[in-house]
């Protein structure tokens, strides 16, 4: 989707329809990767001072 970040969802391509053990490779690659990523910390909120 041009120009918009996604997010929780996956765009596969339409042949992939006819392979699911492919598409089980591909989410199980995902996951895989997803997990070595460093937990992701909160910013920090901004303070109002005047």
């Amino acid at each position: 989707m041009p120009g918009r970040p996604m997010k929780e969802y996956v765009a596969l391509p339409e042949k992939w329809r006819e392979e699911p053990d492919k598409i089980k490779e591909w989410i199980q690659r995902s996951i895989t990767w997803v997990e070595t990523m460093p937990e992701k910390v909160p910013k920090k909120k901004k303070s109002k001072e005047k």
